[in-house]
Order: structure tokens, then C-alpha cells, then sequence
């Protein structure tokens, strides 16, 4: 289970249930030169009454990752809210929310990932750089909330945790879905708090091109507020 994947400027507040035990937090999206990553221990015990356990949190939107490698999503989001992600699958998934331009399609981002690499020459036409959001990998069965809070705009979710069969990033074989974030400020529900700031596919998956730099791993640690209970809730806020 991982947290979320952030930009600077932009914290993300992560919500989910973890049983009681011993876990690893670890920023593996910036390891550092000439060793493993830094790694901080948290030991999670029974639930206690005695904590809020943020049960009417509310989600605006719910994505799953299903076992045909796809996302099932709308295409529309409010640009501050929350979001459930749900492995509806038997594999890993995460999700990377990555900006690109207005008008952006799915059918754009396929022929991208399927071009050969003699066509792959620097960042495919619709990247748009800006910041990031999303969460780490989800485990099978598992769920999470995220509170986000992006720039409106257009994004594509993208999932590129390699296929257990032939190793291929699961983007590369369509796992992604172009969306639009719009204005929300009328409609955020329980984000007041927080710090400030698919369609089928029919592409033939082809060479891995990682839209030369626009797209990475999240943190599945980062430095942030847990509050020590059965259902957790962690403060992603990036320095």
C-alpha cells in the first residue's frame, strides 16, 4: 500500500484502513545517489475509539482499476475533492494524475506509447508540463481516499506498474484515461482543511515511451501527520 504521489505546492491527504502492524514508508520516487532509500518505520496498533475515524468523509469521485488493465472513471472531475481509488483487479496498480493539453485524447496517448522508438524524439506533442497528483500502488482488494487539490485542466491517469506476464508497463497497454478537471469550488466537500496551495482502447501497445520525464513514481512515504489508528490518515505535503 502506498501514499500519494505529489508536486511541490501541491499536498495530497491520503485516507485508508491498514490492520494493526509494522509498515515501511519509503520515498522511492527520489532515491538518493549510491544507496537504498531512506526508510521510516510505523507501527500501527488496534483502533480506539478515542480517534476521529473520518467515516462520513466523502468522495466526489470513484476510480477502479480493473484486471483488463483499465480505468473505470468519469471523465470529469472537480479540480479540488476527493477521490476513492479502488484495485477491483488482481495485480498492482497505482495512478498518476499528469497534466496535458486542452483536447488531448486517449487515441493521442496510445499512438504515443506505440510509436517506434526511431519516432520517439523528445515529448510527445500534448505534454504539457504543471503539477502532478494521485496515489502509489494499491494492493488487490485494496482502497483509498485521496484529497486533492489541482489546477483545472486537462490530466490523464496513468498506471505504469509492469505486467506480471510480459513485463510491459500496464500504460503502454492502454491502462490510461484523459480527464477534466473543472473549477470546483462550490462543490469541494470536507477539502476546507487541507493545506493550501476508461474508455476501451484499441492501439496496438508498442515500444515503452515514458513521456520523456512527465510521468513518475509517486511516494509510497513521505514526511507528513499520522494520526496512529486502524483506519490512517497521512498529510502529503512535498518540501
Amino acid at each position: 500500500m502506498g501514499l500519494a504521489g505529489v508536486s511541490k505546492g501541491y499536498p495530497e491527504v491520503v485516507t485508508t484502513y491498514l490492520q494493526p502492524g509494522t509498515y515501511y514508508l519509503a520515498d522511492l520516487a527520489n532515491p538518493p545517489k549510491g544507496g537504498p532509500p531512506a526508510v521510516t518505520t510505523l507501527t500501527v496498533g488496534s483502533d480506539r475509539t478515542s480517534f476521529e475515524q473520518d467515516s462520513d468523509l466523502h468522495s466526489q469521485v470513484s476510480v477502479q482499476a480493473t484486471s483488463a488493465d483499465r480505468f473505470i472513471a468519469p471523465s470529469s472531475w472537480p479540480s479540488r475533492g476527493t477521490y476513492t481509488f479502488t484495485n477491483a483487479s488482481d495485480s498492482l496498480h497505482f495512478m498518476t494524475m499528469m497534466p496535458v493539453k486542452p483536447g488531448t485524447t486517449d487515441a493521442q496517448v496510445q499512438a504515443a506509447f506505440s510509436a517506434p522508438p526511431s519516432a520517439q524524439n523528445g515529448p510527445p506533442p500534448f505534454a504539457l508540463m504543471g503539477p502532478s497528483g494521485g496515489n502509489d500502488v494499491v494492493s488487490p482488494g485494496r482502497s483509498l481516499q485521496v484529497s486533492y487539490n489541482l489546477p483545472p485542466g486537462t490530466y490523464v491517469l496513468l498506471c505504469f506498474i509492469a505486467d506480471d506476464k510480459t513485463g510491459m508497463p500496464h500504460a503502454v497497454m492502454c491502462m490510461h484515461k484523459v480527464i477534466v478537471l473543472t473549477d470546483s469550488a462550490a462543490t469541494a466537500t470536507r477539502v476546507a482543511s487541507m493545506p493550501a496551495s476508461g474508455a476501451p482502447h484499441t492501439g496496438e501497445p508498442g515500444a515503452v515511451n515514458p513521456l520523456n520525464g512527465l510521468v513518475g513514481l509517486g511516494l509510497i512515504g513521505a514526511s507528513g501527520a499520522l494520526a496512529i489508528r486502524s483506519r490512517r490518515k497521512a498529510v502529503i505535503n512535498p518540501a
